[in-house]
């Protein structure tokens, strides 16, 4: 495992975001093990997504989500180096298993962090995200892996694919719940405003 250079898996283990020594404005959103908030952020702008985080129930990145969300509002997030944190890396975030599922579920959050955006000729985005992600994105990081000799880049690769197959299955499920929620029974709402005044509950 390479923790940086072009095959680096460094994102899965807390505490990896470092920018050197010189205290300056962030242009990007961080990750990592240890931010702080004012109070009226939350306030103005609401809480973390609970659809996110926190792992294990849910998938991850609220914490970076939150700081887009001040940044596009035009907040400005500074990084602190003095601000030393000491964080444990379990030996269970040290085994190969822990960096699939980590990937896995970063797919899910990449895809539930996408904005809405318009069809392509009538095709809703999430059909095309299927069919880019089977026909192309998946068969050629799968080959890259198979086929990589580096023992770095092979993991890399693997951990990729399972990125891929990640957004893809959080797509699928978008389509499901799209599919039930358009398949559920209109509900007249006369029906229910009579029905709810005969009981004297409005």
């Amino acid at each position: 495992m390479s923790l940086n250079g072009p095959y680096s898996l460094a994102g899965p283990l807390c505490g990896t975001f470092d920018l050197g020594e010189i205290r300056r404005e962030l242009d990007r959103p961080p990750h990592g093990a240890n931010m702080a908030f004012r109070k009226d952020m939350f306030e103005k702008y609401g809480g973390f997504r609970i659809d996110l985080g926190p792992p294990p129930r849910k998938v991850q990145g609220e914490d970076t989500e939150f700081c887009q969300r001040l940044m596009r509002a035009g907040e400005r997030l500074r990084y602190e180096p003095s601000a030393i944190v000491r964080h444990p890396v379990l030996e269970y975030r040290l085994r190969k298993k822990y960096f699939l599922k980590w990937m896995f579920k970063h797919g899910r959050a990449v895809i539930r962090l996408r904005e809405s955006r318009p069809p392509v000729w009538g095709i809703p985005r999430n059909y095309l995200g299927i069919a880019n992600r089977i026909g192309h994105l998946l068969p050629v990081c799968a080959l890259r892996w198979v086929g990589a000799v580096d023992p770095k880049g092979r993991f890399w690769h693997k951990c990729w694919t399972w990125k891929i197959s990640g957004e893809l299955v959080e797509i699928s499920s978008q389509l499901l719940g799209a599919t039930r929620q358009s398949q559920m029974p209109k509900i007249n709402a006369d029906i229910i405003q009579a029905s709810g005044s005969d009981r004297g509950e409005l």
